[in-house]
């Protein structure tokens, strides 16, 4: 589990120099959110075992709070040249799983770097993300505010039993969806129709019940997620996944599985809460406010940077109330 200020820009199958530009302090930058760039950056994790495909050798994941390396059954191993920076504590019971055979520096629990390499505590400065994550909470309440564009319908009977279709609801760029989280409850498939080729899909998720509590939201169980071509999991288009976000606004927590068998296309915002992942894979960038917890064996975060066919649209100010209530 990795606590506070998560931005999980990439971990398998790295491309490009992972580097976050800080485009919420400039709205110039039309892209939303986690579109790479060579200049300013910030980061949390660059890659981890799997492909083992990394830009450079060195720290490849600073946590801004509290990491728990505590996987009692299975050791998790960082890239062979990587080390890991930590602002506040390894909270892992006990400290080191392997004490005797593997030095301490080396471990948190049962995560491990490889010789020459450490595990450090370090004083990281927290100021330029608390200020990226408020200026994305403005944002992501403004994307909340958009009036759907995008039509879904949920088809209960017939051989697309129990699928969720979303549609193009006009011949505009940006398709706007508002989910209720009950919504993503009992679904068996999701597939996005034809209409949404080549369109920007924005996927608002209310955390809200029908008494106006926030509760947790849940997508599970989703048996297939099919993309406007028909192709699904390993074979899901790649252009449509980077033109995808889910955008969980004020949710406290987001949980993400288990009993799913596909990769979940699209970048993630949790702006607000907790992520929890449990899914088989990840196909898009990740930024979480609270707490990190990926815990499903051999799943990954895969690094498809957020490009879609059109900008997202920008708030007129970012003087706005963001206190979710």
């Amino acid at each position: 589990m990795i606590s506070g200020l998560v931005l999980l820009v990439s971990i398998i199958s790295v491309r490009y120099p992972l580097c976050v530009r800080a485009i919420f302090h400039e709205d110039a930058f039309h892209h939303a959110i986690l579109k790479y760039s060579l200049s300013f950056f910030l980061f949390v994790g660059r890659a981890t075992v799997g492909s083992g495909i990394y830009p450079q050798k060195g720290v490849f994941m600073r946590v801004g709070g509290n990491i728990d390396g505590g996987r009692m059954s299975r050791e998790t191993w960082a890239l062979q040249d990587g080390s890991i920076e930590y602002g506040g504590s390894c909270i892992s019971s006990p400290r080191n799983t392997q004490a005797g055979a593997i030095p301490n520096a080396r471990a948190c629990g049962s995560l491990f770097v490889f010789a020459s390499f450490n595990i450090t505590k370090k004083a990281l400065d927290r100021v330029p993300w608390e200020h990226m994550f408020i200026h994305l909470q403005i944002k992501s309440q403004y994307w909340y505010s958009l009036k759907p564009n995008g039509v879904f319908a949920a088809s209960r009977a017939g051989p697309n039993s129990n699928t969720m279709v979303l549609f193009a609801g006009d011949n505009r760029c940006l398709q706007v969806f508002t989910l209720d989280r009950f919504d993503l409850a009992d679904v068996a498939n999701i597939e996005l129709d034809r209409s949404l080729i080549s369109k920007t899909i924005l996927i608002n998720v209310s955390p809200y019940g029908i008494d106006g509590k926030k509760g947790e939201v849940v997508v599970g169980n989703i048996g297939n997620f099919y993309d406007p071509w028909g192709g699904y999991n390993r074979q899901f288009s790649s252009t449509t996944k980077q033109s995808i976000l889910w955008n969980f606004y004020c949710a406290t927590k987001v949980r993400l599985g288990p009993a799913t068998g596909v990769n979940f296309p699209g970048s993630i915002s949790v702006p607000h809460g907790d992520l929890e992942m449990n899914w088989p894979g990840q196909d898009g960038r990740t930024i979480v406010r609270g707490n990190l917890v990926h815990n499903n064996i051999g799943s990954g975060f895969r690094n498809y940077e957020f490009d879609p066919s059109c900008p997202l649209t920008l708030p007129p100010t970012l003087r706005i109330h963001t206190s979710c209530g």
